[in-house]
Protein backbone atom coordinates (compact mmCIF):
# COMPACT_ATOMS: atom_id res chain seq x y z
CA UNK A 1 0.00 0.00 0.00
CA UNK A 2 2.90 2.37 0.74
CA UNK A 3 4.23 1.79 -2.76
CA UNK A 4 0.87 2.69 -4.33
CA UNK A 5 0.51 5.81 -2.19
CA UNK A 6 4.05 6.88 -3.00
CA UNK A 7 3.33 6.43 -6.70
CA UNK A 8 0.19 8.55 -6.37
CA UNK A 9 2.11 11.30 -4.59
CA UNK A 10 4.78 11.23 -7.28
CA UNK A 11 2.08 11.45 -9.96
CA UNK A 12 0.57 14.53 -8.23
CA UNK A 13 4.00 16.20 -8.12
CA UNK A 14 4.55 15.48 -11.82
CA UNK A 15 1.13 16.95 -12.73
CA UNK A 16 1.70 20.05 -10.61
CA UNK A 17 5.20 20.54 -12.06
CA UNK A 18 3.90 20.14 -15.60
CA UNK A 19 1.17 22.69 -14.91
CA UNK A 20 3.67 25.08 -13.35
CA UNK A 21 5.97 25.11 -16.39
CA UNK A 22 3.16 24.93 -18.97
CA UNK A 23 1.42 28.13 -17.90
CA UNK A 24 4.38 30.55 -17.99
CA UNK A 25 4.09 34.01 -16.49
CA UNK A 26 1.88 35.16 -13.65
CA UNK A 27 -0.29 32.02 -13.91
CA UNK A 28 2.00 29.59 -12.08
CA UNK A 29 -0.59 29.10 -9.33
CA UNK A 30 -3.28 28.41 -11.92
CA UNK A 31 -0.97 25.89 -13.59
CA UNK A 32 -0.36 24.07 -10.29
CA UNK A 33 -4.10 23.98 -9.55
CA UNK A 34 -4.81 22.68 -13.05
CA UNK A 35 -2.25 19.90 -12.63
CA UNK A 36 -3.71 19.05 -9.23
CA UNK A 37 -7.22 18.90 -10.72
CA UNK A 38 -6.09 16.58 -13.51
CA UNK A 39 -4.32 14.30 -10.99
CA UNK A 40 -7.46 13.93 -8.87
CA UNK A 41 -9.49 13.38 -12.04
CA UNK A 42 -7.22 10.44 -12.86
CA UNK A 43 -7.60 9.13 -9.29
CA UNK A 44 -11.42 9.29 -9.64
CA UNK A 45 -11.15 7.34 -12.90
CA UNK A 46 -8.96 4.78 -11.14
CA UNK A 47 -11.56 4.38 -8.38
CA UNK A 48 -14.34 3.81 -10.94
CA UNK A 49 -12.26 1.25 -12.86
CA UNK A 50 -11.53 -0.70 -9.66
CA UNK A 51 -15.29 -1.09 -9.10
CA UNK A 52 -15.88 -2.46 -12.60
CA UNK A 53 -15.71 -6.25 -13.11
CA UNK A 54 -12.78 -7.33 -15.26
CA UNK A 55 -15.11 -8.99 -17.79
CA UNK A 56 -17.07 -5.74 -18.19
CA UNK A 57 -13.84 -3.77 -18.52
CA UNK A 58 -12.38 -6.08 -21.18
CA UNK A 59 -15.69 -6.19 -23.06
CA UNK A 60 -15.99 -2.39 -22.89
CA UNK A 61 -12.48 -1.84 -24.24
CA UNK A 62 -13.14 -4.32 -27.06
CA UNK A 63 -16.39 -2.52 -27.89
CA UNK A 64 -14.62 0.86 -27.84
CA UNK A 65 -11.94 -0.38 -30.24
CA UNK A 66 -14.55 -1.88 -32.56
CA UNK A 67 -16.64 1.31 -32.50
CA UNK A 68 -13.64 3.47 -33.38
CA UNK A 69 -12.71 1.06 -36.16
CA UNK A 70 -16.22 1.20 -37.66
CA UNK A 71 -16.32 4.99 -37.38
CA UNK A 72 -12.92 5.38 -39.06
CA UNK A 73 -13.27 2.80 -41.82
CA UNK A 74 -16.96 2.95 -42.72
CA UNK A 75 -18.54 6.29 -41.86
CA UNK A 76 -15.72 8.84 -42.03
CA UNK A 77 -14.92 8.18 -45.73
CA UNK A 78 -18.58 8.84 -46.52
CA UNK A 79 -18.33 12.26 -44.88
CA UNK A 80 -15.76 13.39 -47.48
CA UNK A 81 -18.55 13.47 -50.05
CA UNK A 82 -20.17 16.26 -48.05
CA UNK A 83 -19.32 19.87 -48.67
CA UNK A 84 -16.89 21.43 -46.16
CA UNK A 85 -18.61 23.30 -43.42
CA UNK A 86 -20.40 22.93 -40.09
CA UNK A 87 -22.57 20.07 -41.38
CA UNK A 88 -19.55 17.94 -42.25
CA UNK A 89 -17.94 18.62 -38.87
CA UNK A 90 -21.20 17.75 -37.11
CA UNK A 91 -21.52 14.46 -39.01
CA UNK A 92 -17.93 13.38 -38.24
CA UNK A 93 -18.23 14.36 -34.57
CA UNK A 94 -21.55 12.54 -34.21
CA UNK A 95 -20.13 9.39 -35.81
CA UNK A 96 -17.09 9.36 -33.51
CA UNK A 97 -19.35 9.78 -30.49
CA UNK A 98 -22.08 7.36 -31.53
CA UNK A 99 -20.05 4.37 -32.77
CA UNK A 100 -17.77 3.95 -29.71
CA UNK A 101 -20.76 4.41 -27.39
CA UNK A 102 -22.81 1.74 -29.18
CA UNK A 103 -19.76 -0.53 -29.33
CA UNK A 104 -19.21 -0.29 -25.55
CA UNK A 105 -22.89 -0.81 -24.67
CA UNK A 106 -23.35 -3.77 -27.01
CA UNK A 107 -20.10 -5.43 -25.89
CA UNK A 108 -21.04 -5.18 -22.20
CA UNK A 109 -24.61 -6.38 -22.82
CA UNK A 110 -23.41 -9.31 -24.94
CA UNK A 111 -20.31 -10.18 -22.92
CA UNK A 112 -21.68 -13.64 -22.04
CA UNK A 113 -21.85 -14.58 -25.72
CA UNK A 114 -18.47 -12.94 -26.38
CA UNK A 115 -16.64 -14.86 -23.67
CA UNK A 116 -18.55 -18.06 -24.45
CA UNK A 117 -17.35 -17.88 -28.05
CA UNK A 118 -13.80 -17.27 -26.85
CA UNK A 119 -13.99 -20.15 -24.34
CA UNK A 120 -15.32 -22.54 -26.98
CA UNK A 121 -12.58 -21.50 -29.38
CA UNK A 122 -9.90 -22.07 -26.73
CA UNK A 123 -11.45 -25.41 -25.78
CA UNK A 124 -11.52 -26.61 -29.38
CA UNK A 125 -7.90 -25.58 -29.93
CA UNK A 126 -6.55 -27.13 -26.74
CA UNK A 127 -8.84 -30.17 -26.65
CA UNK A 128 -9.84 -29.41 -23.03
CA UNK A 129 -13.26 -28.68 -21.55
CA UNK A 130 -14.46 -25.30 -20.32
CA UNK A 131 -13.82 -24.75 -16.60
CA UNK A 132 -17.10 -22.89 -15.98
CA UNK A 133 -19.54 -24.51 -13.58
CA UNK A 134 -23.34 -24.28 -13.53
CA UNK A 135 -25.07 -23.85 -10.17
CA UNK A 136 -28.38 -25.60 -9.67
CA UNK A 137 -31.10 -24.56 -7.23
CA UNK A 138 -30.16 -27.09 -4.55
CA UNK A 139 -26.54 -25.96 -4.25
CA UNK A 140 -27.60 -22.30 -4.02
CA UNK A 141 -30.15 -23.03 -1.29
CA UNK A 142 -27.57 -25.19 0.53
CA UNK A 143 -25.39 -22.08 1.01
CA UNK A 144 -21.99 -23.76 1.39
CA UNK A 145 -21.01 -22.84 -2.16
CA UNK A 146 -20.37 -19.23 -1.08
CA UNK A 147 -17.72 -20.27 1.47
CA UNK A 148 -16.14 -22.76 -0.93
CA UNK A 149 -15.97 -20.21 -3.76
CA UNK A 150 -14.26 -17.68 -1.48
CA UNK A 151 -11.41 -20.15 -0.86
CA UNK A 152 -10.58 -19.95 -4.61
CA UNK A 153 -10.54 -23.75 -4.99
CA UNK A 154 -13.04 -23.45 -7.84
CA UNK A 155 -11.64 -22.19 -11.14
CA UNK A 156 -13.69 -20.71 -13.95
CA UNK A 157 -16.96 -18.78 -13.77
CA UNK A 158 -19.98 -19.80 -11.69
CA UNK A 159 -22.95 -19.69 -14.03
CA UNK A 160 -26.52 -19.13 -12.87
CA UNK A 161 -29.14 -19.76 -15.58
CA UNK A 162 -32.11 -17.42 -15.61
CA UNK A 163 -34.47 -20.40 -15.27
CA UNK A 164 -32.73 -21.39 -12.02
CA UNK A 165 -33.29 -17.87 -10.67
CA UNK A 166 -36.94 -18.16 -11.66
CA UNK A 167 -37.28 -21.44 -9.76
CA UNK A 168 -35.51 -19.91 -6.75
CA UNK A 169 -37.90 -16.95 -6.82
CA UNK A 170 -40.86 -19.32 -7.02
CA UNK A 171 -39.62 -21.17 -3.93
CA UNK A 172 -39.06 -17.87 -2.07
CA UNK A 173 -42.68 -16.85 -2.84
CA UNK A 174 -44.12 -20.20 -1.74
CA UNK A 175 -46.97 -20.32 0.79
CA UNK A 176 -45.09 -23.09 2.64
CA UNK A 177 -42.99 -21.40 5.38
CA UNK A 178 -40.19 -23.98 5.09
CA UNK A 179 -39.91 -23.62 1.30
CA UNK A 180 -40.11 -19.84 1.58
CA UNK A 181 -37.25 -19.81 4.08
CA UNK A 182 -35.13 -22.04 1.84
CA UNK A 183 -35.77 -19.81 -1.17
CA UNK A 184 -34.84 -16.66 0.72
CA UNK A 185 -31.69 -18.30 2.01
CA UNK A 186 -30.74 -19.09 -1.58
CA UNK A 187 -31.27 -15.47 -2.65
CA UNK A 188 -29.20 -14.28 0.32
CA UNK A 189 -26.43 -16.70 -0.70
CA UNK A 190 -26.31 -15.19 -4.21
CA UNK A 191 -26.31 -11.68 -2.77
CA UNK A 192 -23.38 -12.54 -0.48
CA UNK A 193 -21.44 -14.05 -3.39
CA UNK A 194 -22.09 -10.96 -5.48
CA UNK A 195 -20.85 -8.66 -2.69
CA UNK A 196 -17.72 -10.82 -2.34
CA UNK A 197 -16.90 -10.11 -6.02
CA UNK A 198 -16.95 -13.83 -6.86
CA UNK A 199 -17.01 -14.80 -10.57
CA UNK A 200 -20.80 -15.06 -10.63
CA UNK A 201 -22.56 -14.76 -14.00
CA UNK A 202 -26.24 -14.85 -14.85
CA UNK A 203 -26.93 -16.28 -18.30
CA UNK A 204 -30.18 -15.85 -20.23
CA UNK A 205 -29.66 -18.93 -22.37
CA UNK A 206 -32.68 -21.21 -22.22
CA UNK A 207 -33.62 -24.62 -23.65
CA UNK A 208 -37.38 -24.63 -24.31
CA UNK A 209 -37.24 -28.13 -25.80
CA UNK A 210 -36.15 -29.57 -22.41
CA UNK A 211 -38.83 -30.22 -19.80
CA UNK A 212 -37.98 -29.21 -16.26
CA UNK A 213 -35.07 -27.35 -14.70
CA UNK A 214 -32.90 -30.46 -14.30
CA UNK A 215 -33.21 -31.33 -18.00
CA UNK A 216 -32.31 -27.75 -18.96
CA UNK A 217 -29.25 -27.85 -16.70
CA UNK A 218 -28.03 -31.03 -18.38
CA UNK A 219 -28.57 -29.52 -21.85
CA UNK A 220 -26.69 -26.37 -20.88
CA UNK A 221 -23.79 -28.40 -19.46
CA UNK A 222 -23.59 -30.36 -22.73
CA UNK A 223 -23.78 -27.19 -24.81
CA UNK A 224 -21.12 -25.31 -22.86
CA UNK A 225 -19.01 -28.40 -22.09
CA UNK A 226 -18.87 -27.60 -18.40
CA UNK A 227 -19.84 -29.20 -15.10
CA UNK A 228 -22.86 -28.94 -12.82
CA UNK A 229 -22.51 -28.03 -9.14
CA UNK A 230 -25.28 -29.62 -7.09
CA UNK A 231 -26.33 -31.40 -3.90
CA UNK A 232 -29.22 -33.17 -5.66
CA UNK A 233 -28.60 -36.94 -5.75
CA UNK A 234 -31.12 -37.58 -8.55
CA UNK A 235 -29.73 -34.82 -10.78
CA UNK A 236 -26.27 -36.21 -10.07
CA UNK A 237 -27.21 -39.65 -11.44
CA UNK A 238 -29.26 -38.38 -14.42
CA UNK A 239 -26.45 -36.06 -15.54
CA UNK A 240 -23.78 -38.77 -15.22
CA UNK A 241 -25.91 -41.14 -17.33
CA UNK A 242 -25.87 -38.53 -20.10
CA UNK A 243 -22.11 -38.01 -19.92
CA UNK A 244 -22.17 -34.72 -17.97
CA UNK A 245 -19.64 -34.29 -15.18
CA UNK A 246 -21.14 -33.36 -11.81
CA UNK A 247 -19.53 -31.89 -8.70
CA UNK A 248 -21.60 -32.85 -5.66
CA UNK A 249 -20.89 -30.80 -2.52
CA UNK A 250 -22.01 -33.69 -0.32
CA UNK A 251 -19.26 -35.88 -1.81
CA UNK A 252 -16.77 -33.09 -1.12
CA UNK A 253 -17.98 -32.72 2.46
CA UNK A 254 -17.65 -36.48 3.07
CA UNK A 255 -14.16 -36.52 1.58
CA UNK A 256 -13.03 -33.72 3.91
CA UNK A 257 -14.23 -35.35 7.11
CA UNK A 258 -11.59 -36.38 9.60
CA UNK A 259 -10.23 -39.91 9.10
CA UNK A 260 -10.62 -42.17 12.12
CA UNK A 261 -9.68 -45.83 12.44
CA UNK A 262 -10.76 -48.57 14.87
CA UNK A 263 -8.59 -48.54 17.97
CA UNK A 264 -8.03 -44.79 17.89
CA UNK A 265 -8.70 -42.94 21.15
CA UNK A 266 -10.34 -39.52 21.49
CA UNK A 267 -12.20 -37.29 23.91
CA UNK A 268 -15.95 -37.04 23.24
CA UNK A 269 -18.79 -35.11 24.84
CA UNK A 270 -21.96 -37.17 25.03
CA UNK A 271 -24.83 -34.87 24.07
CA UNK A 272 -27.96 -37.00 24.05
CA UNK A 273 -29.48 -40.47 24.24
CA UNK A 274 -29.18 -42.90 21.32
CA UNK A 275 -31.89 -45.08 19.74
CA UNK A 276 -30.72 -48.31 21.28
CA UNK A 277 -30.61 -49.17 24.98
CA UNK A 278 -27.90 -47.37 26.99
CA UNK A 279 -26.48 -45.69 23.87
CA UNK A 280 -25.21 -42.13 23.93
CA UNK A 281 -24.56 -39.83 20.96
CA UNK A 282 -21.60 -37.52 20.46
CA UNK A 283 -20.39 -35.55 17.44
CA UNK A 284 -17.03 -34.76 15.93
CA UNK A 285 -16.10 -31.20 14.93
CA UNK A 286 -17.17 -31.88 11.33
CA UNK A 287 -20.62 -33.07 12.42
CA UNK A 288 -20.00 -36.82 12.14
CA UNK A 289 -22.16 -38.78 14.57
CA UNK A 290 -20.45 -41.04 17.11
CA UNK A 291 -22.54 -43.75 18.81
CA UNK A 292 -21.10 -44.39 22.28
CA UNK A 293 -21.80 -47.80 23.76
CA UNK A 294 -23.17 -47.53 27.32
CA UNK A 295 -22.88 -43.77 27.03
CA UNK A 296 -26.41 -42.92 28.20
CA UNK A 297 -25.24 -42.41 31.76
CA UNK A 298 -22.64 -39.81 30.71
CA UNK A 299 -24.92 -37.34 28.88
CA UNK A 300 -23.49 -33.84 29.27
CA UNK A 301 -20.06 -35.18 30.26
CA UNK A 302 -16.80 -35.50 28.37
CA UNK A 303 -15.38 -39.02 28.28
CA UNK A 304 -12.28 -40.70 26.88
CA UNK A 305 -13.41 -43.28 24.30
CA UNK A 306 -11.97 -45.85 21.92
CA UNK A 307 -13.23 -46.20 18.34
CA UNK A 308 -14.57 -49.72 17.79
CA UNK A 309 -15.80 -49.51 14.17
CA UNK A 310 -16.57 -47.11 11.32
CA UNK A 311 -19.63 -47.62 9.10
CA UNK A 312 -19.91 -45.84 5.71
CA UNK A 313 -23.50 -45.53 4.48
CA UNK A 314 -25.19 -43.70 1.60
CA UNK A 315 -26.31 -41.05 4.08
CA UNK A 316 -22.78 -40.50 5.38
CA UNK A 317 -20.45 -42.00 7.92
CA UNK A 318 -21.25 -43.33 11.37
CA UNK A 319 -18.65 -44.07 14.05
CA UNK A 320 -19.09 -46.45 16.97
CA UNK A 321 -17.09 -46.10 20.17
CA UNK A 322 -17.03 -47.24 23.77
CA UNK A 323 -15.84 -45.54 26.92
CA UNK A 324 -12.33 -46.45 27.90
CA UNK A 325 -12.25 -47.39 31.54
Amino acid sequence: MMTVNSLRLFFVLICCTAGYFTLIGPSHVLGILTGLFLAFLVFALEFIIRKVAIRDLVAGLAGLAFGLFVATVVFVPLAYFLDPGPDKTLVITSVFLMCPYLGIILAIKKKDELFLWRSKLSASESGTSVTDKILDTSVIVDGRIADIAETMFLDGALLIPRFVLAELQLIADSSDPLKRARGRRGLETLQAMQKAKLPLQVTDRDYPQAEGVDAKLVEMAKDRKCRILTTDFNLNKVAELQGVQVLNLNDLANALKAVVIPGEEMDLKVLREGKEKDQGLAYLDDGTMVVVENGKGYIGQKIHATITSVLQTSAGRMIFAKRKS
